[in-house]
């Protein structure tokens, strides 16, 4: 692999860390909403990924969608607009020099921002149950 696609891997590695990192904090006041559910693509529920909701302030807030589908966090009452990403598996024993792994889900690419997503959803201040099918 030319030393220019490893350093575009490490950078596109390091900025998802740190959006997860980010996305997480945001989750942790008290005096949000919790909302939580599922989030789906081409009808099969995400066994991975991070979803991130950005409001007026364009600060991510969301988590990680469990194996299951689902995913929890804590948001104020607000218009978001909702952004998705499901990275491949990184298998163990993988090394830089080797091709990336290949996308098992096919999530276009659209999703990863939340300027391109399409997504949207109004946070009330009574606790709601979500859904996000996507589709390709």
């Amino acid at each position: 692999m030319a030393k220019k696609e490893t350093t575009i891997i490490r950078r596109m590695t390091f900025a998802a860390l740190v959006v997860a990192w980010i996305s997480i904090l945001g989750c942790q006041s008290d005096t949000n909403n919790e909302i939580s559910r599922t989030v789906s693509f081409q009808g099969e529920l995400l066994p991975r990924g991070i979803i991130n909701f950005f409001g007026e302030d364009n600060r991510p807030r969301g988590g990680p969608i469990s194996p299951d589908g689902t995913f929890a966090c804590r948001l104020p009452p607000g218009n978001y607009r909702v952004t998705v990403v499901a990275p491949p598996v990184i298998p163990d024993g993988w090394k830089e020099t080797e091709p990336m792994p290949k996308d098992d889900i096919g999530l276009p690419d659209k999703y990863a921002q939340p300027g391109t997503s399409g997504v949207t959803v109004e946070i009330k201040d009574n606790p709601q149950p979500l859904e996000f099918h996507l589709t390709s």
